[in-house]
């Protein structure tokens, strides 16, 4: 069976099956997740299709598992994802957790606020089908419902903040997750399954489970022996090579970005990807446009940094809104280094002998 989460309008959902015909038969329960918390969930799903509702046309997808009870991700499951972050393979999964807020639907808009370094993780999603506690790798196996599609959509710059990765993984609705649940009796194994991932169409990962160094039993079976699993829990099983992060330069998605995230008999998600730009008030500080790779941009800031000029920056190839704002400053042109001063004072391209004579004039009249 294909399960998968429906807006029916007015803000309800249901869980439902879905038929390759592109039709859907509606199940007796809001979501996939209260679907399973039910021990009886299979003939419950087979009972409705005798005699459920159809719903024809075009599905809205909501999000697959929208309370669920844990979302547990493992970074650096893939070979080829490893090596390129320049570590060695781990002998004990790398885990972290989501909260269910964090989840979004499959083909959702995905907003990001206040983040100018927004990446893609393409994953295998597990999903959990009957409780799990100190489970060996059978016992794993057999509680597993089924599996999904999902994007670990992450904020590298506040993950990097710190050495804990929650900050830059849990911001809410940018983790898609769907569009259906393919449950274990249709597709048995999770193993050497094609990942991918698109960006405006451009392949960007294209990965295969097969190089996972924790495969899905296996990780849920570590994972049980920490916390209990139960039903409707999702976890996340890493993500292939292709990261932006990894890439010479970094890329990072941009405002208007197409996210296509596809796993091999699964399914595709398709996410519009809006960065909004919590630009600061220009009078309420010093900021400063450039692009990470301009050598004037690199200069500027080191004359900043050393003469200890606190000041916020903004990659204007990353965030729309702060290149046209520098577009707006220059009739048009987009030179960098662009500063801004708190009371509106702009320096375009300035030499270094020019921002410090602009430095001590400000410093003179503080």
């Amino acid at each position: 069976m294909k399960l998968a989460t429906l807006r029916t309008g007015r803000g309800a959902t249901a869980a439902a099956v879905l038929h390759e015909d592109g039709t859907a038969t509606l199940l007796p329960a809001r979501d996939v997740g209260e679907l399973l918390a039910d021990p009886g969930w299979r003939a419950v799903a087979e009972d409705a299709l005798r005699t459920g509702t159809t719903a024809d046309g075009e599905h809205d997808f909501a999000p697959l598992l929208p309370r669920a009870g844990k979302v547990v991700c493992c970074g650096l499951n893939y070979a080829d994802h490893i090596l390129e972050m320049g570590r060695e393979l781990p002998a004990h999964p790398t885990l972290f957790a989501k909260f269910a807020d964090t989840l979004t639907g499959a083909h959702d808009t995905i907003t990001v606020r206040g983040s100018a370094r927004v990446d893609w993780e393409a994953e295998l999603g597990v999903v959990v089908g009957s409780v799990l506690r100190h489970a060996d790798e059978e016992q794993a196996e057999a509680a597993i419902a089924g599996y999904t599609v999902a994007n670990d959509v992450s904020m590298r710059d506040w993950q990097n903040r710190t050495l804990q990765w929650l900050q830059g993984k849990a911001f809410d609705a940018t983790t898609p997750v769907g569009p259906v649940l393919v449950t274990t009796e249709e597709f048995p194994a999770g193993h050497g399954l094609r990942v991918r991932c698109r960006v405006n169409g451009e392949v960007v990962q294209d990965g295969d489970t097969s190089t996972l160094v924790f495969p899905p039993a296996r990780l849920l079976s570590y994972v049980s022996q920490i916390t209990t699993l139960r039903p409707g829990d999702l976890v996340l099983t890493g993500t292939p090579g292709g990261v932006g992060m990894g890439m010479q330069p970094p890329r990072f998605l941009a405002d208007g970005d197409v996210l296509e995230t596809e796993v091999e008999g699964i399914g595709v998600l398709r996410n519009r990807v809006e960065i909004r730009s919590d630009l600061p008030d220009p009078r309420a500080g010093l900021v400063v446009y450039g692009t990470g790779w301009c050598p004037d941009v690199r200069r500027s800031r080191a004359l900043l940094d050393g003469a200890g000029v606190p000041y916020r920056y903004v990659d204007v190839e990353v965030d729309a809104a702060a290149e046209r704002l520098v577009r707006g400053l220059q009739a048009g042109q987009r030179r960098v280094p662009t500063l801004v001063w708190a009371d509106g004072g702009v320096l375009v391209e300035p030499g270094d002998e020019e921002l410090r004579a602009q430095l001590d004039a400000r410093a003179g009249t503080s």
